[in-house]
Order: structure tokens, then sequence, then C-alpha cells
């Protein structure tokens, strides 16, 4: 498993432990405003680096030119279809209410949910073209 793949489980995990603390903060506290605090998981993936340091600094080449090809395309398909998503709450929110207004609670929880939405699809993506690759 390359080190891309480790990062990718990683943060998949993440992304997953996120969707159980909201849970488990909404059964607790029964509110869905007091429940957004379980995104705060989210901020282990800045833990991301350290997988591979040990490598790195032994000497060891931990990413080569077919991995950061992935990393981009995995990037690429997440930023497009976080602007899939965008349009289609900005479309869904034009439709319902003839104002087009979002309230600044609804507008954080999309922040928070487009980051896991990012994160998610980024981590699925690294895996699928990884497994793709090594297919071949």
């Amino acid at each position: 498993m390359t080190v891309l793949q480790k990062m990718a489980w990683f943060i998949l995990g993440v992304c997953l432990l996120t969707v159980v603390a909201v849970i488990a903060c909404y059964r607790i506290t029964g509110s869905p405003a007091r429940a957004a605090g379980g995104m705060g998981v989210l901020g282990l993936c800045g833990a991301q680096p350290l997988i591979g340091l040990r490598r790195k600094r032994r000497g060891e080449i931990t990413m080569d030119e077919r991995d950061h090809a992935i990393w981009q395309k995995a990037g690429k398909i997440a930023f497009g279809t976080l602007w899939v998503a965008v349009v289609a709450v900005v479309t869904a929110a034009a439709v319902a209410n003839e104002k087009a207004a979002i309230s600044v609670r609804a507008l954080s929880d999309l922040l928070f949910c487009a980051m896991w939405l990012i994160m998610a699809v980024w981590s699925l993506s690294i895996l699928w073209m990884c497994r793709s690759q090594s297919a071949r």
C-alpha cells in the first residue's frame, strides 16, 4: 500500500468518524445546531501529512509522478463534485424560496458539508484510481 493510499484511507476514516460524531451529538443533545459541533472531527485531517513522514526522513521516495498525477486528478474530481453540489443546493433554494435567501446557520452547515464532501470524494477517487491502475 502506497503512502497516497494510506492518506486516502485515513481521510476516509476521518469522514466516517465525523458522520458518527454528528449523529452521536444529535442523539445526545437533540439539537441540530449543537450536533454540528461533531463536524469538528474533520480537524483530524490536519494530521494527514504525518503519514509517511518516517519514510521521508529516511530518504525514501514516498510519492512518484504517478501518485502526483492521481492526487491532482482526484482533486479535480472532488472540486467538480463540489460545484455540482453547490449548483444543486442554490437551485433548490431558489425554487423553494422566492427570495432565494439562505440563513447564516444553514450556510455554515453547508460549508462543513462541502468540506466533508470534498474530503470524501477526494479519498474515494484516489482509492479508485490506485486500484484501477494496479489492476493493469
